[in-house]
């Protein structure tokens, strides 16, 4: 299991030792309850010593660095858990090339629906009439999603009921996109228009 952990897991070489030696008591335990593994309270509290010192070590990980991950990872995921190919998208070497394939339209299709519903948002922002339907929107995303990055084990279909939202929002930009397209030219009063005006003619001197 440990050979599986990435080396950016571990702040050290003897961190990375530690954890090796709890992972080795708690898969072989000394005395197994009823000839099962099980986490002891002493190994739960040598777990946690663990990740106190983590934290102790660097907390602006632990507190923003950790939480901006789960919600990048939440966010652009395949969301494809619930069909015959889904998994994660760096798992795409241990799969087939057809779902392999398919996870990735799945990727795109994320960002798609991200990039266009940010357009979207941005032309709100610019109206005085659609700003209070984005501050909604942003009031029923962001405190949720901050919720879901203090979470340890987050899933990526906590974010789904989302994207109804999103495709709402590219639609916003798709008619701003169809507006500038079939904009009609400005027509200009005659008020308005440049009159040109021959420069003044100075009198002639006397000699």
């Amino acid at each position: 299991m440990l050979e599986q952990l990435p080396a950016s897991a571990f702040d050290s070489p003897s961190e990375r030792a530690r954890v090796g030696e709890l992972l080795e008591r708690y898969n072989h335990p000394a005395s197994p309850e009823h000839g099962r593994v099980w986490l002891s309270p002493q190994l739960d509290a040598s777990f946690a010593g663990l990740a106190e010192e983590r934290v102790a070590r660097q907390p602006l990980r632990q507190y923003l660095g950790l939480p901006a991950r789960r919600v990048i990872n939440l966010w652009f995921d395949t969301h494809s858990d619930f069909y015959p190919f889904g998994g994660a998208l760096y798992a795409s070497a241990v799969v087939p090339a057809n779902a392999r394939l398919l996870r990735v339209l799945f990727m795109a299709l994320t960002w798609s629906y991200t990039l266009c519903a940010a357009l979207g948002a941005w032309s709100l922002a610019r109206r005085a009439d659609g700003r209070g339907f984005l501050l909604c929107w942003i009031a029923c995303v962001l405190p949720r999603l901050g919720f879901l990055s203090m979470l340890e084990n987050p899933e990526p279909r906590y974010v789904i009921e989302w994207f109804p939202s999103l495709a709402s929002l590219a639609g916003v930009a798709f008619a701003m996109l169809h507006s500038l397209r079939h904009r009609a030219p400005r027509v200009f009063p005659a008020s308005h228009a440049f009159v040109t005006r021959a420069p003044p003619v100075r009198p002639e001197t006397s000699r």
